[in-house]
């Protein structure tokens, strides 16, 4: 059996929260339009006012699941557990991107007022044929990283009763059940196309017997195995559980990487952010992170390995690089002879210190050391709000201490910053947002990420 390893994880969820970010601004934004004006890469503001980046509820309740799974995996405790969560979104607007919930469901909102009145979370969810809307298939991903703890039938059974804390119909179970049995394949390592007729073949006998298979009419498209061939404009993207699922799997099955098919997902128009965010799920894990901005650091500061993640126009600068370095193995950077010649080995600290020096020169900037660009970094990140702990993570400090010392030192040393001459606001790309969540009970690391320009 394949073991699941962090980065799959990571890859699952950034999928769902890039693509619901790439998403947000146009929803409800027709295809017509999209097709006149399409989606091309991350934007801002649009349909809910939000700054680029912005995620929506889809990847807030995601996440919640997935941290009430890092405390009660499948126990029959998750479910009490991952209801204090959704409720604590809906007050707190925790997990959200700026502590403020913009976007909430209908069948959501009443069976959360419903988890607030008492009621027992399998039986929150609305079981009417009217409340098949896609608010549980959108957040239902992490259960596939607990496939290996249980058999099959109980997985899916677990998929039905988290469904249920908002969404009870089993049409709406029967997407999710179906969607995460794809995605156990992919975990798995097998083809987009391969998982997909392994999925629906793996749960069809779940759903031979009621409350379900009456509802299996609904799905006949998705189970014949031929939804990829269908034509694209048969192929809804509204709010219906089913337009949801049929539209992931044709936009995940029709890509070639993880962007084309969040891409195509969000411009089909209509529920913009969770069609995208459903078919992110799918693409991330079988693409990887590396898709979506992420770097591998190897021997980094203090010899350690770690993941950074890049916003869109520095990932658009190492693009062009790494198009005139080629894919021959070593460092990322390497240092260039005069006649063009690239030298695959290490810059020295030196010659890098002399590039920065040369640069500061012509941009009429105070005399810096290299130091005072991981200074600034951590001062921004601490203004900003975030966690001294997250923070030092990303600055690979052994500390909280040495985070601390280096925002004091940023402060009293502004003079000298390496960005007190720096573009607009409105013109900056910055990390806004990144934490941390692991798991010793599955060493499962989630590690989740916004850009804010």
């Amino acid at each position: 059996m394949k073991k699941i390893t962090g980065s799959k994880v990571l890859s699952g969820l950034m999928g769902v929260c890039v693509g619901d970010a790439l998403g947000v601004p146009v929803e409800f934004t027709s295809r017509s339009d999209l097709q006149t004006s399409p989606v091309t890469a991350m934007q801002g503001y649009g349909t809910h006012n939000q700054p680029p980046g912005t995620w929506s509820d889809d990847s807030s309740l995601t996440f919640c699941l997935a941290e009430a799974l890092t405390q009660e995996l499948l126990t029959d405790k998750i479910y009490a557990t991952l209801a204090d969560y959704f409720c604590r979104w809906r007050r707190e607007a925790y997990w959200t991107s700026y502590n403020y919930v913009f976007d909430i469901g209908t069948a959501t909102a009443t069976a959360l007022l419903r988890l607030r009145r008492g009621i027992a979370p399998r039986e929150a969810g609305g079981k009417t044929e009217g409340s098949n809307g896609n608010g549980s298939l959108m957040r239902i991903l992490p259960l596939v990283f607990c496939y290996q703890l249980v058999e099959f039938p109980e997985l899916i059974e677990r998929v039905h009763h988290v469904s249920c804390l908002t969404h009870g119909h089993p049409r709406s179970q029967i997407a999710c059940g179906i969607y995460i049995s794809i995605a156990v394949y992919l975990l798995q390592g097998s083809e987009p196309i391969v998982a997909y007729h392994q999925g629906i073949d793996q749960i069809r006998e779940i759903y031979q017997q009621e409350p379900y298979h009456s509802e299996m009419h609904h799905f006949q498209r998705v189970m014949s195995g031929k939804i990829a061939d269908s034509p694209i404009n048969s192929i809804r993207s509204s709010g219906y559980v089913v337009h949801t699922l049929e539209a992931a799997l044709w936009c995940f099955l029709n890509s070639h990487n993880y962007a084309e098919a969040v891409l195509s997902a969000v411009n089909l128009g209509e529920d913009t952010d969770t069609t995208a965010a459903v078919t992110g799920g799918l693409a991330g894990i079988y693409y990887g992170s590396e898709q979506m901005g992420a770097l591998e650091i190897r021997e980094g500061k203090g010899k350690k390995d770690r993941t950074v993640y890049l916003p869109g126009p520095a990932i658009a600068l190492v693009e062009k690089w790494l198009n005139l370095r080629g894919e021959e193995p070593g460092p990322l950077l390497s240092p260039i002879r005069k006649g063009g010649e690239i030298q695959f080995r290490r810059m020295t600290d030196d010659g890098v210190l002399k590039i920065l020096q040369r640069r500061a020169f012509l941009a009429g900037v105070d005399s810096f050391s290299p130091h005072d660009f991981r200074r600034t970094f951590c001062s921004d990140l601490l203004d900003a709000g975030v966690d001294i702990v997250i923070v030092q993570k990303l600055a690979g400090h052994a500390s909280p201490v040495t985070t601390a010392k280096d925002r004091k030192l940023n402060n009293l040393n502004t003079s000298y910053s390496p960005l007190s001459c720096k573009l607009p606001n409105q013109r900056r790309q910055s990390l806004r947002f990144c934490i941390t969540r692991q798991s010793e009970s599955n060493e499962q690391s989630l590690k989740l990420l916004n850009f804010h320009s």
